[in-house]
């Protein structure tokens, strides 16, 4: 009898996996691991029963493939779906599945770390004592609190609820949240009050910090209008994905002070190189500006979970449990 295969494509490019491999094996299923450039030929080559990806692009092309091996199961390491074909997949009897819930607290930790960064300068004042040995308390090092400032959530999901609980109940933020899809009793629940307006959650918070999904409706979402509307003293954080922004839109608003900051952890295509980029090259020379390779989510114990998540959704897929 045939062993299930579980196909992992991008090794090269995305993230390592060591404990799946083991995890599978328990199960009595083969991992396999193959760059995304060599998926078709690997999936001839291995018939799998399941493909699990990171950041890799899983569209109709491998899909269809897939489908001719008798491939059942795509397993997207990480909750972002934007990556995989899904109306395509299930269309043609392949099921997907996600692990949103492993990484949410290590995501609202680097948010509210990248929040404390801008606010105290910390990366500036790093690289000023790295390169003069020491700084004396002057105007230009003066940061901010957090305690009491007000912060906007653009979506309100499992990583925005954490953020919510770790600002509201950690510094006494008010926290105001926009998302069409939670209603205003189960942000209260929270702690949080919800707001129907975009535009006024923009221009009444002191940080605003993204947590939605990408889709059609949000992608640049937050554009020039958006960036006239906020606060010039205001921090704009990212963690979720990189489209929501219009990036050229937040280069204009840097460059007219229209904001005080930014940190990034996402782009709207991954990987890139931030030296030679047109406009992120320009950012990354910028004081009040943190960029980072899409490592929110990355801690040993983050790590861990997902690893074994993804392991169980490659098992339950296998045994047709979802």
């Amino acid at each position: 009898m045939k062993s299930s295969v579980v196909l992992k494509l991008d090794h090269d490019v995305y993230l390592e996996m060591p404990l799946l491999k083991g995890y599978l094996a328990n199960y009595g299923a083969k991992l396999v691991e193959h760059s995304l450039a060599d998926a078709l030929s690997a999936i001839n080559e291995h018939t799998p029963d399941i493909i699990v990806t990171g950041a890799a692009f899983i569209g109709k092309d491998i899909i269809d493939a897939g489908q001719c091996k008798g491939l059942c199961g795509i397993v997207k390491a990480g909750s972002g779906l934007d990556n995989v074909d899904v109306a395509y997949a299930r269309a043609k009897g392949v099921a997907v599945a996600n692990t949103p819930a492993c990484v949410a607290e290590a995501v609202a930790e680097y948010a509210i770390s990248l929040m404390l960064s801008l606010s105290r300068k910390l990366s500036h004042l790093h690289e000023t004592m790295r390169q003069e040995g020491w700084v004396r308390a002057t105007s230009v090092w003066q940061g901010r609190e957090l305690h009491q400032k007000t912060i906007g959530l653009i979506g309100f999901g499992r990583i925005a609820r954490k953020v919510a609980r770790i600002t509201h109940f950690g510094f006494e933020m008010p926290v105001f949240a926009y998302d069409p899809y939670v209603g205003a009793e189960e942000m209260a629940e929270a702690g949080v009050r919800k707001t129907e307006d975009l535009a006024w959650l923009l221009s009444q918070t002191d940080i605003v910090s993204i947590h939605c999904a990408l889709t059609p409706s949000t992608t640049n979402l937050i554009g020039a209008e958006q960036f006239h509307t906020m606060r010039p003293s205001a921090f704009l954080i990212n963690v979720s994905r990189g489209g929501i922004i219009d990036q050229e839109a937040l280069l204009a608003a840097l460059l007219e002070k229209r904001i005080a900051g930014v940190a990034l952890d996402v782009y709207p295509k991954e990987p890139l190189n931030i030296g030679t980029h047109p406009i992120f090259s320009q950012m990354a020379n910028m004081e009040n500006v943190l960029l980072s390779p899409h490592l929110a989510w990355y801690t040993a114990e983050a790590d861990q979970r997902l690893q074994e998540t993804v392991g169980q959704r490659c098992i339950d897929l296998i045994r047709g449990v979802i």
